[in-house]
C-alpha cells in the first residue's frame, strides 16, 4: 500500500487525501494549526481558530464544476455540506440585463452549486476526512527527508521531518500549503531545482500591494450564508 504524506490540512489537502485513500493509499495529513475540528457546525462558526487561513470567516463560492467533482468522487462531503445548511445557488439567476431570453433550458441544472462560509465548508470536509485519514493537527513540517538518489544529482525525497524531529517516511509528499508554501525553501535545502511558478496581477486596485485582513472577531450571523 503506497504511503503518502499531505502537508496542509485545508480543503485541497483533505480532498486530495480522501481521494487517494479511496484509491487504496495510506494517507497522513499534517496540519500546522493545532485547533481540533469542533463538534458541530455551529461550534465551527463560533470558535474554530484557523490562523493559517486568511479570510476564514468569509463566504466561499464553490464553482459548479467543483460541485460535480464532489458529487462524483466525494459525495459524502456534498451531503455533509447540505447537512450543515449550506445554501444552494443558481448562477443562472444572475444573467445580465441585456440577455432577454431568460427561459430555463435543458441542462441548466448543471450550473447549480452549493456555497457557504469557509468554517462551514471546512467543517464538512474535515469531519468526513477524519473518518478515513490520519489527520494530525498541530504538526509543523521542518524539512524534507532524503535517501539514496535514484539518479545522479537528483535528490530522492523519502518523507518529511517535523519540527519535533519525527521522521515520517513515505512514497510521496504532496504540498497542499497554498501560496505560503515552504516547498521552495525545502527544495533548495536539499539541492533540488526550484519549482516552476507562474503569477499574474489580477489588476484589482483593492488587492494590488495589499494583504488580506481577518476580522477582529467572528460575526454572529448565520454560518451557512
Amino acid at each position: 500500500m503506497p504511503r503518502i504524506v499531505v502537508v496542509g490540512g485545508g480543503l485541497v489537502g483533505l480532498a486530495a487525501g480522501m481521494m487517494l485513500a479511496k484509491d487504496g493509499c495510506d494517507v497522513t495529513v499534517l496540519e500546522r494549526d493545532d485547533c481540533a475540528v469542533p463538534g458541530s457546525c455551529g461550534d465551527a462558526w463560533q470558535d474554530w481558530d484557523r490562523r493559517g487561513i486568511a479570510q476564514f470567516r468569509q463566504p466561499h463560492y464553490l464553482h459548479s464544476r467543483g460541485r460535480h467533482i464532489l458529487d462524483s468522487l466525494l459525495p459524502e462531503v456534498t451531503e455533509a455540506m447540505r447537512g450543515a445548511d449550506a445554501a444552494a445557488f443558481d448562477p443562472m439567476g444572475l444573467l445580465p440585463p441585456f440577455i432577454e431570453d431568460r427561459a430555463p433550458r435543458e441542462g441548466d441544472e448543471r450550473f447549480t452549486t452549493i456555497t457557504a462560509r469557509r468554517p462551514v465548508i471546512e467543517y464538512a470536509f474535515a469531519t468526513c476526512a477524519e473518518r478515513r485519514l490520519d489527520v494530525r493537527r498541530g504538526v509543523t513540517v521542518a524539512e524534507l527527508a532524503t535517501g539514496q538518489p535514484a539518479a545522479p544529482g537528483v535528490p530522492h525525497v523519502t518523507g518529511v521531518r517535523t519540527s519535533d524531529g519525527e521522521h515520517l517516511a513515505c512514497d510521496l509528499v504532496i504540498d497542499a500549503m497554498g501560496r505560503r508554501s515552504e516547498l521552495p525553501r525545502w527544495l533548495a535545502a536539499i539541492g533540488a531545482r526550484p519549482p516552476a511558478e507562474e503569477a499574474e496581477d489580477s489588476g484589482s486596485p483593492t488587492t494590488r500591494g495589499t494583504s488580506p485582513r481577518r476580522p477582529a472577531s467572528p460575526r454572529r450571523s448565520s454560518p451557512a450564508c
